[in-house]
């Protein structure tokens, strides 16, 4: 069995939200029952309402470039963000810019709300949980990139390489 030798780094927990501003309201047209098939089917119909669409527009925009400015400095994992150690610095910042991107949008705001919320975990290099679970999410993507050649599903490979190369970049 091969084993990697993980970099200390950080788990980066990152949410973002946006709240107010919009309302729905949902009008059921047929209750849930059982179909002739056995399956189970409900409809309904959802009414949205923004109450200021450019205030919406522009909280949507800042909660995406708050999270993408966190999100850069990182490497994507299915167990979440990974950020070498040595991007630490650079990974503060980016939680610091993207905080005041957020609290200059929620002053001058009305009725909406953006939120950005961080949580940092320090990985050891002699975390053994850490190793195991990088290491297998490593080997589903070698697994998933052998199965795209098999299949000759160039999306498939090059999804899976790009995940393995940002994986890369913490091991």
């Amino acid at each position: 069995m091969k084993s990697t030798t993980l970099r200390p780094g950080l788990l980066v927990s990152l949410k973002t939200s946006l709240r107010g501003n919009v309302s729905y309201a949902k009008t059921v047209i047929e209750a849930e029952h059982k179909t002739d098939d056995g399956a189970e089917q409900a409809r309904w119909e959802t009414e949205r309402r923004i109450q200021n669409p450019a205030e919406y527009e522009r909280a949507k925009t800042v909660r995406s470039k708050a999270g993408s400015l966190i999100r850069s400095v990182c490497a994507h994992s299915a167990f979440g963000l990974l950020c070498p150690e040595s991007k630490a610095e650079e990974l503060s910042a980016a939680i610091t810019s993207a905080h005041q991107l957020v609290d200059e949008f929620n002053r001058a705001a009305e009725p909406s709300r953006v939120g950005v919320y961080v949580i940092t975990g320090r990985v050891a290099p002699d975390d053994v949980e850490a190793v195991k679970a990088i290491n297998s999410e490593i080997r589903d993507l070698l697994a998933a990139m052998s199965e795209g050649v098999k299949n000759v599903d160039v999306k498939t490979i090059r999804d899976a390489a790009d995940r393995a190369k940002q994986l890369g970049t913490i091991t």
